[in-house]
């Protein structure tokens, strides 16, 4: 198990991270694996690389290659935050039952219907973070990992709404 950082790829990568009144906002991040994936992993966004004026999180996007590459994949995938590891997505297979060539990408959203990976999702739409909070988004390799990926890039993608709302 070890702990990895995302790197941020829009709006760019310089700080403070995007903010206007009442706007929609996107952010994008990356991490290049560079070895076999381990159940336990965790890949973090930078530290305030989302704003902290008080932003809804609208949808998270995760895209990776399977990182649980045997035919009967194990591994799981979540992404959360510091106080709940499941916040967005909750224990979405990371692995294509019956598939046993590397290379299919994994989609998992938040709001929309599960058919890609019949993932599970959780109530993570319209999650507020208060005004004075810059979230920081983990995702988390979960279950036991039958067969692991050892290369690809694992996509973030958040959307959120500047409310300057407070919790």
């Amino acid at each position: 198990m070890t702990a990895y950082n995302f790197s941020s790829l829009t709006p760019d990568s310089s700080y403070p991270p995007k903010w206007t009144p009442g706007a929609t906002r996107r952010v994008e991040f990356q991490y290049t694996l560079g070895g076999a994936v381990v159940s336990g992993d965790t890949y973090t966004t930078p530290a305030n690389a989302l704003p902290s004026n008080g932003i809804r999180i609208i949808e998270v996007t995760l895209m990776s290659p399977e990182l649980d590459t045997n035919a009967a994949p194990t591994a799981t995938i979540s992404a959360g935050d510091a106080t709940s590891a499941t916040r967005f997505i909750n224990a979405a297979p990371a692995g294509i039952a019956g598939v046993t060539t590397s290379g299919y990408q994994l989609i998992n959203n938040i709001n929309v219907a599960q058919t890609r990976t019949n993932g599970v999702v959780s109530a993570g739409p319209n999650y507020l973070y208060g005004s004075g909070v810059s979230p920081q988004i983990v995702v988390t390799l979960g279950g036991t990992v039958a067969t692991a990926q050892t290369t690809g890039t694992i996509r973030l993608v958040v959307t959120y709404e500047c409310t300057e709302e407070n919790a």
